[in-house]
């Protein structure tokens, strides 16, 4: 499952991951088979998860895919960091392939650098515990569904770059379900509040009755909200 086609004015097409028709519903993206289109799709909605629309990342995410993929069975460090260079040569090539050097926030989570050393350990860790065993390819669909979404939010708590942690992290999953049998998931930006968000924490909004929605304020947007910066 590479991608192979052309995407040349892609800019002009919107994937929706809902699409059950033949690809010869959108002339321009022709030759596109079905399991190219939910590549692009997959892709296309990966990177505006983070706000990145362009045709450049666009690009590249697909470099990182087609890497990805034709290294699914050798699964270690190097290929992490491959497929985050790739993703980030050249929307930010100061950070690609390279494993965090400074502290960082994530939303309200404060992640402190240590060492390199530390990154790649945990980095190690990670992949000791997310190995696709003949075992787990066995367990019942919703098991490893479960069990993919936690490694997962693993990936995500390490945070293992300054940048483009969630789209390498997503490829990772994705490739993780297609060695486990599972089909991609595609995330549909729009609604990445109601369905992605939650994974990583519960909370309830009074506002709309939702879990970790467009509302959902962190401790410090709360903090700040109550001492306003002075200018």
């Amino acid at each position: 499952m590479t991608f192979t086609g052309s995407l040349s004015h892609f800019q002009n097409v919107t994937l929706k991951n809902d699409m059950k028709q033949a690809p010869q519903n959108v002339p321009l993206l022709v030759p596109l088979n079905w399991d190219e289109m939910q590549i692009m799709d997959f892709l296309h909605e990966s990177n505006l998860i983070e706000d990145e629309g362009s045709m450049i990342a666009l690009e590249d995410a697909v470099l990182a895919w087609n890497y990805a993929y034709e290294h699914r069975h050798k699964i270690d460090l190097d290929y992490i960091l491959e497929i985050h260079r790739l993703l980030g040569q050249r929307i930010a090539p100061k950070l690609a392939g390279k494993w965090r050097d400074c502290d960082v926030w994530i939303g309200n989570q404060f992640k402190p650098f240590t060492s390199e050393a530390l990154i790649k350990e945990n980095m190690k860790r990670w992949l000791q515990d997310t190995k696709v065993t003949a075992a787990r390819k066995r367990m019942a669909e919703q098991s490893k569904e479960t069990l993919v979404r936690k490694w997962h939010v693993a990936y995500e708590q390490v945070h293992p770059f300054v940048d483009i942690n969630g789209r390498s992290g997503r490829i990772l999953m994705n490739i993780q379900r297609l060695l486990l049998g599972l089909p991609l998931w595609v995330i549909d930006h729009r609604t990445r509040w109601e369905e992605y968000y939650p994974l990583f924490r519960d909370t309830y909004c009074d506002e709309c009755g939702k879990t970790y929605c467009k509302h959902y304020k962190s401790d410090f947007d709360k903090f700040i909200q109550k001492n306003p910066l002075k200018l």
